[in-house]
């Protein structure tokens, strides 16, 4: 898989990407499919505040079914790593996940940032016009 492959319908609604590990060693991984991404993203819990102190030493997700088959997720340390167990095979298959949105660019009040990145303020606002992030 290259990126160029990667499209909107790849992507869950928190903007992760999901990965599935696969059983064919000329394609390793596969793009989750919908119901993957989504129960993956209930599980992980993404975008809660669930490690603040110390992260936990595992997680399961509570059992959900698709097509006649049970699954479960088990997510160790919180977020890393995770896997996703077909309960019904017995069939263990890792899950990996990246984040893929767009930010504005970091823009620092220092001349030494400003005359050493090669960019005028005007180049960063015009990168960061209308693009979400802090």
């Amino acid at each position: 898989m290259s990126f160029t492959s990667i499209s909107d319908k790849d992507f869950s609604d928190d903007g992760l990407i999901v990965l599935i590990e696969g059983d064919n060693p000329q394609k390793p991984w596969f793009n989750a499919l919908k119901w993957q991404r989504e129960e993956f993203t209930k599980a992980l819990q993404y975008g809660s505040m669930k490690s603040m102190c110390f992260p936990g030493n595992y997680e399961i997700s509570k059992v959900f079914e698709k097509d006649g088959f049970k699954y479960r997720f088990v997510i160790f340390n919180d977020w890393n790593p995770c896997f996703m167990i077909n309960l019904t095979t017995k069939k263990i298959r890792e899950v990996k996940y990246i984040e893929i949105n767009k930010t504005k660019f970091g823009f620092f009040e220092d001349e030494y940032f400003l005359s050493n990145v090669g960019l005028s303020r005007d180049d960063i606002y015009k990168y960061n016009e209308g693009r979400p992030g802090f």
